[in-house]
């Protein structure tokens, strides 16, 4: 049973009550908002997972930049997040900025030189770990820092002997002690997949296979279930060809797998992959995403095929959302999509900043309905800037259906026994003194208005359903030029007038609410 102090998605409705001081000024003073105001028939309801809602969230400045954004993000709560990136300060190139609640702050990060912070894992508030490369001379080599919960400090890499470049794209600490990270090394005019662990004191180079017949290969997303359990995503090439490439790592060894190539475009790496278990995980790409089952994997199509796709986070078997970002006639924007387990759908992403183009880089979602993503925007006037886009649940409005003839309209109760079943209830202006009972009926998609007995100068005030065929509402009825209870049962194709007594010798009566633990059993109270 869903009551009226428990409705699944559907808990906040405003009225406005049109009948005048005789008639609403004891029974409904304290809940009159507006006298004298025409009310227009509207709903506010809670947003799903189906349908997510995104909204940018501010960030500070950064002193001494003109540019700045941010490339990775790992959160350890629904409010606390570390975000890294980079700038053009003068100063630290470098950016790092922790969430506590909505309020981003920046952290000194220390700056090797032409540095690029790619990934961030954290494990706890005062324990994280960030990746990527800076510039050694005339090469590129791998870049690890670690947060201790007040200050960032640079870690010691190896790099693959004779490399000229080596870059880290993407790590996953399981503690603050097990790290592994993915990347790439370039030898000459080849590239060949690098993985590195942290065993909580140095790191160690790990040995990794290559894409079998393709002249190059490289690892770019990475997601671990235990220490003893990794998945690495990436891609193997030659010339302008690529195909997916995953791996998987056991404890002790990195072996490929078998990984199906899509139809169409000759470029199709994998950027991003999230586990939540051996037997469960999502891989995004450039237009595609793929499913593991334990034993294969298989090609997903996405919701907008042309989005390049560079995150995704997954919590549950079939409860991801992804982010990237996609082009249409040369400006890019952001897109964020969510998989449940049989299709893809596009999320609605929202900025209110000044921009002209804008892209997500990274996701992370701690249950279906709270996630935090980053990445940059370009602001016409001012240049790039990071962007943090969070997901909650929140409300949305929702147009309500309007009696044929109605002047005014209001909803005062309503009760849902499931997503797509619920029932609200109230009163409409069919003239200038004629109010008349309201029901209407939420069906998933749209609402309708049902037809009621005793209409004319009725009102229905309270309504508690125990299944979609089964509702009682209360409220008052003019009788013999008095205002008295009335009930109506809902079974599901009409309603019908229940008798209700009234208190003997009472000028007025009225039920303003009811609660029915089961369809034979109610109980209702008012004045």
């Amino acid at each position: 049973m869903v009551g009226i102090a428990s409705v699944c998605n559907l808990t906040f409705l405003e009225m406005v009550d049109m009948r005048g001081p005789g008639r609403a000024g004891l029974r409904n003073a304290a809940r009159v908002m507006v006298a004298g105001a025409l009310a227009t028939g509207g709903v506010l309801m809670a947003a799903q997972t189906a349908s997510a809602s995104w909204l940018d969230q501010a960030t500070p400045a950064v002193p001494g930049a003109s540019l700045w954004s941010f490339t990775a993000v790992s959160c350890t709560s629904l409010t606390t997040c570390m975000a890294v990136g980079s700038s053009d300060s003068s100063s630290d190139g470098l950016l790092a900025e922790s969430r506590n609640g909505s309020n981003w702050t920046i952290l000194s990060v220390p700056d090797p030189g032409g540095a690029n912070l790619s990934s961030i894992s954290c494990t706890s508030t005062s324990a994280c770990t960030a990746v990527g490369n800076y510039t050694s001379g005339s090469n590129t080599v791998t870049l690890a820092e670690a947060w201790n919960g007040s200050t960032w400090s640079m870690q010691s890499t190896p790099n693959p002997a004779g490399t000229t470049g080596a870059i880290l794209n993407r790590v996953v600490c399981t503690s603050a002690s097990a790290c592994i990270a993915v990347g790439d090394s370039t030898t000459g005019t080849t590239t060949s997949t690098l993985a590195e662990s942290w065993n909580g004191s140095t790191w160690t180079i790990q040995s990794t296979p290559n894409a079998s017949g393709q002249a190059n290969s490289q690892l770019n997303g990475l997601a671990c279930t235990s220490s003893t359990h990794c998945t690495a995503v990436g891609t193997g090439s030659t010339g302008t060809t690529s195909v997916p490439l995953a791996e998987t790592w056991n404890g002790a060894t990195w072996a490929t797998q078998t990984i199906p190539v899509p139809t169409g475009s000759t470029f199709k790496p994998l950027n991003g992959v999230s586990c939540t278990s051996a037997s469960a995980c999502t891989a995004v790409g450039d237009g595609y995403a793929e499913g593991w089952n334990g034993s294969t994997w298989t090609v997903e199509k996405i919701a907008k095929s042309v989005a390049d796709l560079t995150s995704v986070s997954c919590v549950g078997p079939n409860l991801c959302t992804a982010v990237g970002g996609y082009y249409s006639d040369g400006v890019q924007f952001m897109i964020a999509e969510g998989w449940n387990g049989t299709a893809w759908k596009v999320d609605n992403t929202q900025i209110t900043a000044s921009y002209d183009t804008d892209v997500l880089t990274d996701i992370s979602c701690q249950n279906t309905t709270t996630c935090t993503a980053v990445g940059a925007y370009h602001d016409p006037v001012d240049g790039d800037r990071a962007l943090v886009e969070i997901m909650q649940l929140r409300w949305h409005p929702a147009q309500a259906a309007v009696p044929t003839g109605a002047i005014a309209t209001g909803l005062d109760s309503v009760s849902c026994t499931a997503l797509n079943a619920c029932m609200a209830v109230g009163n409409y202006e069919a003239s200038g003194s004629t109010f008349d009972s309201l029901a209407e009926n939420w069906n998933g998609s749209t609402w309708t208005v049902l037809s009621t007995p005793n209409a004319s100068n009725s009102n229905l005030s309270g309504v508690s359903c125990t299944s979609a065929n089964a509702c009682t509402a209360v409220g008052d009825v003019f009788s013999g030029g008095v205002l008295v209870t009335l009930a109506e049962q809902w079974n599901g194709t009409g309603w019908t007038v229940q008798s209700t007594p009234n208190p003997a010798g009472a000028a007025s009566s009225f039920l303003t609410s009811v609660s029915c633990p089961s369809a034979a059993s109610c109980t209702a109270t008012g004045f």
